[in-house]
């Protein structure tokens, strides 16, 4: 979900007013559905992925061309979240430290779990605590 969800009532307040809470309930409800139909389309083929269905169900070319959608629609989320939460921490936390310097102390927590798990993030926490 990222950090935007922190900021999310105040901006929907600025730009719709007092109505905002029925795009939230509509926006949940078209993201539950959508998440159902996936569940059941994937009850189906329990082993396969949503791009391995992709390519079963409209061919090769869509299934590839649907992996480099998804590839790149991720990898621009992450950038944004990643320096999104940046961005918040610099203006809730520390104030006078760099965004750059941020972002590096970001980048070694996350380039350990993806490349190990989880429990390498309490050895970065103890050595950064200390």
């Amino acid at each position: 979900m990222g950090v935007g969800v922190l900021t999310l009532p105040r901006e929907l307040a600025e730009q719709a007013g007092t109505d905002g809470w029925m795009v939230i309930i509509i926006s949940w409800f078209l993201a539950t559905m959508a998440s159902l139909i996936i569940i059941q389309i994937m009850k189906k083929y329990p082993n396969g992925t949503i791009l391995d269905l992709l390519t079963h169900y409209f061919g090769k070319w869509i299934g590839r061309v649907a992996t480099i959608i998804f590839a790149l629609y991720f990898a621009l989320l992450a950038n944004v979240i990643f320096i999104r939460e940046a961005l918040f921490i610099q203006a809730w936390i520390l104030p006078r430290t760099e965004v750059y310097v941020l972002i590096l102390l970001l980048s070694i927590p996350s380039y350990q779990i993806a490349r190990k798990n989880i429990n390498i993030l309490g050895r970065y926490s103890e050595f950064v605590f200390l």
